[in-house]
């Protein structure tokens, strides 16, 4: 009868399906069917038949909670425990769905205390899998690239349970001995190097902070970056998460879904490279193995202009690196984030001016060295690209425009042409873009905040260390039931909350109680009159219709006629014929 109803996709025809199944086994009917040998989900049927409407109506039922004398029914563990993926499916099939299981996973009094009302979230199902594991759901969400599906409420209760009490001090200690590394990092390349010349009155003081910083720089940040990266290599190649490049180069996929790791790869080829290139090991590998000469001259100060370039470039690579690495910290305050996203969503609008830009610079470049003129600023290709950036950047020296207007007549109408394009017309337009860019995305700045923020919680998660895992999960006590009002002892697997009684409006009891037998074996009583408001459109019409209809019986017998609707029909049927004979006549 469900799977017919799906056909169908309709919804009336759904409740009416599972409104003949035992209470006990309610969720069981649009959660299973055995067909032979194999087991079929018919609420998984449903989107992929595409029929959303029996698919949101076999969503409500299930979220729906039902009571009687004895016991409460809610259907959200099972649906977990059949679909552990719904919350991926729906977003990616169905993501108007996704609002309907959320707002079924949260209950609201319709009592107030104190200008306040009780909210129950039912989130043991988003925080934990059905092994007692991490739930995927935040990896799932930052999948999405939804701002929206972050932004619900109880999306935003878990992601702050879970970073504040879970995840925020794990990423504060593995970032506090990254951000070490980094001040090791940044003394040891830029403040005591040999070309600082820091400290040069007391060279021994500073070859022994020098070498120090170079042995954590190697010994320590290089080996544990080294470690974790080879790790998470290895676990991706069993467990087989690869992806092909140009189906050429196979990439384990965490280095393309997450950039602090692709981040992490570049710093280790740098400090690699730097390695090689490392000058304390070359002046050891001299002979005599001597840091300075007699004349007290550093062994770094002998070593070829190419070999010194090849190691500081390498390291100015791995600071940027590592200092790119830091916008991490910008997830601690959602507002520095919303920030540095805000500034990470314009960027594409940049790189469009520095496209025209360099088109503008090029082709008046080419132009102007292609006139009849002396003028040594634009005699040649390479002058006049010169020359011409110069002047957008305002470097270009004022008193050479006169001589320009005065001798060069012809190139001067190109010069002020690329001026106006350039630094008129290119920057107002740039101006322009990242207004409308900020315009577009500001009423989502906070929702891609919080889509970041479930991203690094998808990514530090797994590496929260057990013990302090299982003490988060006897913390939350999901297995012990949570009240709905004061002494109604409800369901269990939610935490209770407090929400200003004007944040939403609730007109009735979200919880459908009856009367009667309480046996499991029986079904639910009727529900018409319950569901009334639940109704779409085409079935509210259909109702009234109906009872129409059911009126003008009564009132057709009551006057001793067959229907009044018939002898409507037949008394306008003559008028029409007597109308159309006369008209012809």
């Amino acid at each position: 009868v469900v799977m017919q109803a799906i056909n169908a996709n309709s919804a009336k025809m759904i409740r009416e399906a599972v409104a003949l199944a035992p209470r006990g086994q309610r969720a069981h009917w649009v959660l299973f069917v055995q067909v032979g040998t194999e087991s079929i989900s018919p609420f998984y049927n449903a989107l992929d038949r595409g029929s959303l409407e029996a698919a949101s109506a076999i969503l409500k039922d299930l979220l729906i909670i039902r009571a009687d004398r004895d016991k409460y029914y809610y259907g959200a563990d099972e649906l977990f425990s059949r679909h552990p993926d719904v919350v991926w499916r729906l977003a990616k099939d169905a993501p108007v769905l996704v609002f309907e299981l959320f707002d079924g996973l949260v209950w609201r009094s319709r009592f107030t205390e104190g200008g306040k009302r009780r909210v129950n979230y039912y989130i043991k199902n988003l925080v934990q899998d059905t092994e007692g594991g991490f739930s995927p759901i935040f990896k799932v969400l930052s999948k999405a690239c939804n701002p929206k599906f972050v932004c619900h409420p109880i999306i935003e209760l878990t992601a702050d349970l879970v970073w504040g009490r879970l995840v925020y001090r794990t990423f504060l200690i593995r970032k506090t001995w990254f951000f070490f590394n980094f001040v090791v990092f940044v003394v040891g390349q830029c403040v005591f190097a040999g070309h600082a010349h820091v400290f040069d009155h007391d060279i021994p003081l500073r070859m022994s902070v020098l070498i120090f910083c170079r042995c954590l720089i190697y010994g320590g940040c290089l080996s544990s970056l080294l470690f974790h990266t080879t790790r998470r290599c290895v676990r991706s190649w069993k467990t087989k998460e690869i992806t092909w490049v140009r189906r050429v180069l196979p990439v384990p996929a965490f280095l393309l879904e997450e950039w602090q790791e692709a981040f992490n790869v570049v710093v280790i080829i740098a400090l690699l490279v730097m390695l090689g290139f490392e000058p304390l090991l070359w002046c050891l590998a001299q002979e005599g193995g001597a840091m300075f000469d007699n004349d007290g001259e550093s062994c770094e100060e002998t070593l070829s202009h190419e070999h010194m370039l090849g190691y500081t470039t390498t390291s100015g690579l791995a600071l940027f690196a590592y200092a790119t690495m830091m916008l991490d910290l910008a997830t601690l305050s959602m507002r520095v984030s919303a920030f540095v996203l805000s500034c990470w969503h314009v960027i594409p609008e940049v790189f469009l001016y520095l496209i025209g830009v360099v088109f503008s610079i090029i082709g008046s470049s080419l132009s102007i060295a292609a006139l009849q003129q002396e003028h040594h600023d634009f005699h040649g290709v390479g002058a006049s690209l010169l020359s011409t950036m110069k002047m957008l950047a305002g470097m270009y020296n004022k008193g050479l425009y006169s001589s320009l207007h005065q001798h060069e007549a012809f190139m001067f109408p190109l010069i002020y042409a690329f001026y106006v394009v350039a630094a008129v017309f290119l920057t107002n337009m740039l101006v322009a873009q990242l207004i409308s860019a900020y315009a577009k995305m500001h009423k989502d700045m906070v929702g891609y905040a919080r889509l970041n923020r479930a991203e690094m919680i998808s990514t530090w998660q797994p590496m929260v260390p057990a013990r302090r895992w299982k003490k988060f999960l006897e913390a939350q006590k999901f297995e012990d039931p949570i009240e709905f009002n004061e002494g109604d002892i409800g369901l269990p697997g939610g935490v209770t909350t407090w929400e200003l009684a004007t944040a939403k409006v609730v007109t009735h009891d979200q919880i459908r109680r009856h009367g009667g037998s309480t046996q499991e074996d029986n079904p639910w009583p009727d529900e018409q009159d319950i569901i009334l408001g639940e109704l779409t459109e085409e079935d509210k019409i259909e109702r009234i219709q109906v009872r129409i209809q059911t009126v003008m019986k009564e009132f057709g017998k009551a006057l001793g006629a067959p229907s009044l609707m018939h002898c409507g029909s037949v008394r306008s049927g003559s008028v029409v014929d007597e109308q159309s004979s006369a008209d012809s006549g």
